[in-house]
């Protein structure tokens, strides 16, 4: 996800809409203040969904953005050629639970969120620590009380020391030059300035924390000329120390027993992407807010490790993985720490959009490496995903997946992953005005290009790496956390509508491209937290239409189908027809204008008469056909 750092703007007023559901008839049917019905949702039509899977072969969605802007009605032609097949499909769309204090026990979204999970009915669903909720995401949240804290910066940052107990009585160890090794064994290497210990000691001794930058003025001088690349290592002692640590794991267990109770058979993508903020060489957060489901924005990311040789990060991403897959682990100091979760980890994705922290693709690499073979020593079945990118640089993505600029046993990547949030504006004014929606849908299609890029890459530096597009999204300029809270204007009802729409086209279009997994993101999101790429409604606990159309496309699609031939002479009009592995026949439409769309389907297969039918797409119409009882229908999405 993005982290929002555009302009804050007022914006006008606007209709809310709280949710959908789909039913078997149409508009007559009113809203009930009942559960929504996950498990049927063609219930409200009065058509149970295992009936309506018995009667539907194609099957149809969305969507267009005109149920309230009728500009008029256009024709348009579809024609189906159920013998002739294009391609296989290989994606599983999937989605991501990004932890929020709306998904944890008791509140409003709980129940509906996690049986949504069930019904989604997919592997690759992601489950992503996200950093605005330490105390929800972060399992030690303070390095260990232990006698000795060590850090290692490079020429021109800043290194930060912290005793949690006692003040820093001792400096036993200072080398600004080339030092070697790691906590512990550090050792002086070819350069070293003779100035190291009393630079140190005169900023940090008797001090509970301080800070030193790394330049050559602090130390007195340049102590090797000839040589460019410079860092500092130091070891401090502490006056007191009780080796105790802070790992606590309370908030997060329900989180993450809910989740893979909902997602139980299926391959999970585990994302505690937020290591502790103690461990990078940033300014040392001194206290949290008591309440956990407070945002902290300000948790911070540094952009280089305190401790180079990455022991320390990957030990910690070790320990979780233990605390999950193997009962328990072994602490900093020896102690055992038993959690009794024997949990079956598919995938493992190592940091989330490293890319707006930021740090460099070679650091990255560098702590995906440590991680990965930490993690192999422990189980070598788990699989690895990275870099989870932002902003999609194809310099990146072409270094992360040359295997030269890996360490030497690491293995090829599993998986390489990346995110896409289409912003249908940049104007904020504009925020509310759905005729700027349509947007999304050429962002869609500059994005499909870099998908093709991305592939080529892959195909060249590392064919046997998969594509998972964990996140796929639309956001509208002005969400918090620049936005002043609480959020004061609701979305319009057909931000849903147009976001959906795009997401199944992007699906339908990555999948002769070869993507293996895209997930919709995400579950969940609030007024305060990026509320435009929500699923759910945070006032009422239910799904909204994205949610809905995932669903719907996972109920009637998915990896196997078989793509045939299928074509629209109207530029708006995306469509594709499937013989599914089920053995029906299913057709996809997506109609990306705001006018109504009256669309002659015609269909062609061998041994049979052509036929054709005729459908007209509003927001949010699905259409299906049974071609061998002729039986046709509607089933409609009503935006509430």
């Amino acid at each position: 996800m993005y982290r929002v750092t555009r302009p804050v703007l007022p914006t006008p007023e606007a209709p809310h809409t709280t949710s959908c559901t789909v039913t078997g008839r149409g508009r007559e049917d009113e809203d009930t203040d009942e559960d929504w019905p996950i498990d049927r949702y063609h219930e409200k039509g009065g058509v149970p969904e295992e009936e309506h899977r018995m009667r539907c072969c194609i099957l149809l969605l969305l969507c267009s953005l005109c149920s309230f802007f009728l500009l008029g009605v256009w024709c348009a032609n579809v024609v189906v050629q159920w013998d002739d097949v294009a391609f296989v499909n290989p994606t599983s769309s999937t989605t991501q639970l990004v932890i929020n204090p709306l998904a944890r026990r008791g509140t409003l979204l709980h129940n509906g969120t996690f049986e949504a999970l069930k019904r989604i009915n997919r592997d690759h669903v992601r489950f992503q620590g996200w950093y605005p909720y330490p105390k929800l995401v972060v399992a030690e949240l303070y390095p260990p009380s232990g006698l000795h804290q060590c850090a290692t910066a490079s020429q021109n940052n800043t290194i930060y020391l912290q005793c949690r107990e006692g003040v820093i009585s001792g400096i036993d160890f200072a080398s600004y030059g080339t030092p070697q090794n790691s906590c512990g064994t550090f050792a002086k290497g070819k350069c070293d300035s003779v100035n190291s210990a009393s630079v140190v000691e005169s900023l940090c001794l008797n001090k509970a924390s301080c800070s030193v930058q790394v330049t050559n003025s602090i130390f007195g001088g340049d102590p090797c000329p000839s040589i460019p690349a410079k860092w500092l290592s130091v070891q401090a002692r502490c006056s007191y120390a009780s080796n105790t640590t802070s790992w606590d794991f309370s908030l997060l267990d329900p989180l993450m027993e809910d989740f893979m109770s909902a997602t139980e058979g299926h391959t999970h993508v585990i994302d505690l992407c937020t290591p502790p903020s103690w461990m990078w060489n940033a300014p040392p957060i001194s206290s949290l807010p008591q309440d956990p489901n407070q945002l902290v924005w300000n948790y911070t990311l540094g952009r280089e490790l305190r401790d180079a040789s990455m022991q320390e990060v990957s030990s910690y991403y070790v320990r979780v993985y233990e605390w999950y897959a193997k009962g328990g682990f072994v602490d900093e100091f020896g102690k055992y720490h038993h959690s009794g979760h024997y949990y079956n980890i598919t995938y493992w994705e190592v940091l989330n959009e490293y890319d707006l922290d930021p740090i460099t693709i070679e650091l990255y690499t560098k702590i995906y490496d440590a991680v990965v073979l930490a993690l192999r020593k422990v189980d070598l079945n788990l699989q690895f995903i990275g870099p989870a990118s932002a902003n999609r640089n194809m310099a990146d993505i072409s270094y992360f997946l040359n295997s030269s600029n890996h360490a030497p046993s690491v293995p090829p990547v599993d998986y390489v992953s990346y995110h896409f949030y289409a912003w249908p504006t940049n104007n904020i004014t504009q925020r509310n005005n759905v005729s700027v929606y349509l947007g999304l849908f050429s962002q869609a299609d500059w994005f499909l290009g870099q998908i093709q890029q991305i592939q080529k890459i892959r195909s060249t530096l590392s064919p046997s790496t998969k594509t998972d597009i964990d996140e796929v999204g639309s956001m509208l300029v002005g969400d918090p956390p620049n936005q002043p809270n609480p959020y004061p204007v609701p979305l319009p009802a057909l931000w849903w509508n147009a976001a959906a729409a795009m997401y199944a086209y992007v699906y339908a279009r990555a999948q002769p491209l070869g993507v293996e997994a895209m997930g919709m993101s995400q579950m969940i999101a609030d007024p305060d937290n990026l509320p435009s790429i929500a699923m759910m409604d945070w006032s009422t606990g239910k799904p909204n239409a994205r949610l809905w159309t995932l669903i719907m496309m996972n109920d009637h699609l998915g990896p196997g189908d078989k793509a045939v031939q299928t074509s629209s002479d109207d530029y708006d009009l995306f469509a594709q027809a499937y013989k599914t592995t089920s053995g029906r026949q299913a057709l996809l439409l997506v109609n990306k204008s705001l006018e109504k769309k009256l669309v002659t389907i015609q269909q062609q297969q061998e041994g049979t008469a052509s036929s054709s039918s005729s459908v007209t797409l509003a927001s949010g119409v699905a259409y299906y056909t049974d071609e061998t009882t002729g039986e046709a229908g509607y089933s409609e999405a009503l935006f509430r």
